[in-house]
């Protein structure tokens, strides 16, 4: 949870990455970074483990500046079955944590596999 609520859209912490011990059944912080841009997201997400990313897309936009968050849930195509199942269960449940408990504004959400 804090690593959530210390995304922020003017400062420190710009992307968050999670994921789902699977034998624990707990959720795990596997990223903190700050300061990243989003052409170095291709090298941060995991293509080989599913993951869940919130990442601040520090921009201008017609001339605003512009800090969306971006959700991206990521399962790879060789995932296991139980974990694309346990993701995908439980990507609606982190979704309400980070909106909720952190107070994240989620702009956009994006699936794909890497």
């Amino acid at each position: 949870m804090f690593a959530l609520k210390s995304l922020d859209t003017s400062t420190t912490h710009n992307l968050v990455q999670l994921s789902i011990d699977i034998s624990k059944e707990t959720i795990e912080l596997v990223t903190l970074e700050a300061n990243i841009d989003a052409n170095d997201l291709p090298r941060l997400v995991s293509s080989e483990e599913p993951r869940f990313t919130f990442f601040v897309f520090n921009h201008t936009y017609e001339g605003n500046q512009e800090s969306p968050i971006v959700f991206l849930y990521t399962c790879p195509t060789g995932a296991n079955i139980k974990q694309r199942m346990v993701y995908a269960s439980s990507r609606g449940a982190i979704i309400r944590v980070a909106e909720k408990e952190a107070g994240l504004v989620i702009a956009k959400r994006v699936r794909f596999s890497p």
